[in-house]
């Protein structure tokens, strides 16, 4: 990989890109240097969440090599600031432009001029893809925004503060996709898989749900995706309840579900990434079968994240 930087004139943006462009030319040396670029991503971020989120790009890359535009959000009043780098994949006798990265740092008071500065800057004929990696705004409107200039919208709710999921409903009109939905995938397909060995009838007996999660916010958030899959589904009756001590951090700990004689639970084993499926029947217990959880990370569900938008 070969690392390239240019000088940024805020005033010329446009004209900024076409110098990095030169700028990784001479990195090459001579050699034929071409540009992949599989969409447009827009990433907000925090400075406490700025060097993550970053990495995160560069995990990106392999299945999506993007034009990326960071915008770090601060608190205190903080002047455009704006630096533009690139990153080169040498690959035998030829050289790649897999990413152009320009990062914008600014404060709130700013940031409803970016929209109209980031949008000349969006390569055309590709999706375009707004990651909000942060709190959401306390206006709704400020995040619809800069969601206009893009396709689709992705948000994590682990990264959520108080009063964000009341937030999150308001912004109908751009439906974000939550990478919490993402995390309990194989809590959707478990619990799929133990629905045919027995009859589902609503009009004979309610179902009752309960999810218990971990204190953290991440572990409350996947629990909250998946109650209300489950609501809507099933219109089942789902509590949530938290439980103190270890256990994982980005999805539940336990669903136990009863409908009728019918009894599922489904368990995380801490152990190890697995999930625990025991079913009681009318007249018999199953045995526990076991679903193998494959570890994904935020650069892999961002991914999936972009596939499924698409």
């Amino acid at each position: 990989m070969i690392d390239v930087e240019t000088d940024v004139v805020i005033s010329d943006l446009t004209g900024s890109f076409s110098r990095l462009w030169e700028s990784a030319e001479q990195a090459c040396e001579g050699l034929h240097l071409t540009r992949s670029l599989t969409q447009n991503l827009i990433l907000v971020t925090t400075p406490e969440q700025s060097s993550l989120s970053q990495e995160l790009i560069g995990d990106l890359l392999d299945r999506h090599p993007c034009r990326a535009i960071v915008v770090i959000i601060h608190t205190n009043p903080c002047p455009l600031k704006a630096t533009l780098s690139g990153l080169i994949r040498n690959h035998r006798k030829t050289r790649t432009l897999v990413l152009e990265k320009l990062v914008l740092e600014t404060d709130w008071g700013h940031f409803r001029k970016l929209p109209n500065l980031i949008r000349p800057l969006l390569v055309s004929d590709i999706a375009t893809s707004l990651f909000w990696a942060a709190e959401l705004p306390d206006d709704p409107r400020t995040l619809s925004a800069i969601a206009s200039l893009g396709d689709h919208t992705i948000v994590d709710s682990t990264l959520f503060g108080n009063g964000d999921w009341q937030r999150l409903e308001q912004i109908h009109d751009h439906s974000p996709l939550d990478l919490a939905w993402l995390r309990v995938s194989p809590w959707r397909r478990t619990l799929a898989e133990a629905f045919e060995h027995f009859g589902w009838d609503p009009k004979k007996c309610d179902t009752q749900i309960t999810l218990e999660h971990g204190p953290g916010f991440g572990s409350h958030s996947a629990s909250r995706c998946l109650a209300g899959w489950l609501t809507k589904r099933l219109q089942a009756n789902v509590q949530l309840q938290r439980r103190q001590g270890g256990g994982p951090d980005g999805e539940p700990w336990l669903l136990d579900l009863k409908h009728g004689p019918i009894h599922v639970q489904i368990r995380h084993l801490k152990s190890e990434p697995r999930l625990q499926t025991i079913i009681t029947l009318q007249d018999h217990c199953l045995l526990p079968t076991y679903t193998q959880i494959t570890g994904s990370g935020r650069p892999q569900l961002l991914a999936s994240a972009i596939d499924l938008a698409w």
